[in-house]
């Protein structure tokens, strides 16, 4: 997944910053890991994110939002 773009489901936050989590399509949320990314923009859960994957970590997926 490294350097592909994908959608991802906003599901939360880390407090006071502008990294949030959710899931892709390809991971299914109580058996696969998460997606963490950086973003820009207020994103609130629910919305969906563009987003580029950088690195992954164990079974997360790292990236940061395409503006």
């Amino acid at each position: 997944f490294v350097g592909r773009e994908i959608d991802v489901l906003v599901e939360g936050q880390f407090p006071d910053t502008h990294l949030y989590v959710g899931h892709s399509r390809y991971q299914a949320p109580e058996v696969d890991g998460l997606t963490r990314f950086e973003s820009r923009r207020d994103l609130a859960p629910g919305h969906v994110a563009r987003v580029r994957i950088q690195r992954v970590e164990e079974f997360d997926l790292i990236g940061i939002t395409i503006d």
